[in-house]
């Protein structure tokens, strides 16, 4: 049985001694391999974890999907005590991120380094393409653009140690579940569209993709951009929204339309899925 349990999101859905917190956190079963997909924001899903009688003591690979801290505020603390053997990252994971506010910039980057990675000796890949992880489980970066529609928001920008550049979020990666009759695709933030980042694993398998699982970054979008989206979606022949995080509120209230055409969950700390 192939399980994926979040063990941190935003909010809660119905286990209500568990932790919320503004981050993502999932942990994939996939037979006898645990797969951590994200820390969320601090050792909160670690709790977590443990209320939901999960063990991370076998988790032996970890995924980060982008170096944003309330994806990655919880390796450290992790590291305290389990001892995974391998990280999967995009390229320019260990850049200097932030986000610009005026004339200010606040730093939003993970709280390590390569250093952290080689005391605990954990090897380091850098995914360009896709990788797989386990047997159901793949690795997908090196998104590229197929929509003049989505674009970065220009306040998040990358400090190159001389001036500020435009986030491209190149370390941007996801977790594609390759199963028999279809893909499930899991997302962190989806920064660089989530429509570019269907497009883009639709090149890379010869299954549809059946459904779509994470944060999809759309908390600051109008109704008339998060309609564009679910249209694009729905002519993908999406089935399933499992959506959390940074997906924001309007999106449940503008999927009356496809109601009977595509499911539709809201996903919170403790939501678990099976296949």
């Amino acid at each position: 049985m192939m399980r994926v349990s979040i063990l941190i999101e935003n909010s809660l859905v119905g286990h209500r001694s568990l932790y919320a917190e503004h981050g993502l956190s999932f942990l994939f079963e996939d037979g006898d391999q645990s797969i951590l997909f994200d820390t969320g924001s601090s050792d909160k899903f670690l709790f977590n974890a443990l209320q939901m009688k999960k063990d991370l003591v076998s988790v032996q690979k970890v995924v980060l999907s982008h170096c944003h801290y309330d994806h990655t505020g919880g390796f450290l603390p992790f590291l305290e005590h389990h001892h995974p053997k391998e990280l999967f990252t995009g390229k320019d994971f260990f850049s200097d991120h932030y986000e610009k506010h005026a004339f200010s910039h606040t730093y939003l980057g993970c709280a390590f380094s390569e250093e952290t990675l080689k005391e605990h000796q954990i090897n380091h890949h850098v995914v360009h393409s896709t990788t797989k992880i386990s047997d159901h489980c793949h690795v997908v970066s090196g998104f590229r653009h197929y929509n003049d529609f989505e674009k970065v928001p220009s306040t998040f920008e990358k400090f190159n140690g001389t001036s500020f550049i435009g986030d491209d979020f190149s370390d941007e990666c996801s977790i594609v579940l390759e199963m028999p009759t279809g893909l499930q695709l899991f997302v962190g933030c989806a920064h660089i569209g989530i429509l570019n980042i269907v497009s883009h694993v639709q090149s890379l398998f010869s299954k549809p993709i059946q459904g779509i699982y994470g944060g999809i970054h759309l908390m600051n979008a109008s109704r008339e951009e998060i309609h564009t989206v679910l249209d694009a979606l729905y002519a993908q022949k999406i089935e399933r929204l499992g959506l959390c995080h940074c997906s924001g509120p309007l999106v449940a209230e503008c999927l009356s339309p496809y109601e009977g055409k595509m499911e539709f969950a809201k996903l919170g700390s403790g939501s678990t899925l099976f296949w």
